[in-house]
C-alpha cells in the first residue's frame, strides 16, 4: 500500500473543477484519452511530473 502526504485536501474540489475545465475547452487531451486506454503505450511503466 502506497502512503501520501497532501499538503490541503480541502483543495480537491478545485482541482476537480480545473480537469473538468481542461476537458471542457481542450478537446485533444480527450483524443489522447481514449487513445491511451485502447492502445495502452504505458502499461507497466512508471511515470513521474513535476509541477
Amino acid at each position: 500500500m502506497e502512503n501520501y502526504q497532501v499538503k490541503d485536501i480541502s483543495l480537491a474540489p478545485q482541482g476537480h473543477l480545473q480537469i473538468e475545465w481542461a476537458a471542457k475547452h481542450m478537446p485533444v487531451l480527450n483524443i489522447i484519452k481514449q487513445r491511451f486506454e485502447k492502445e495502452k503505450p504505458l502499461e507497466g511503466q512508471t511515470l513521474a511530473a513535476c509541477l
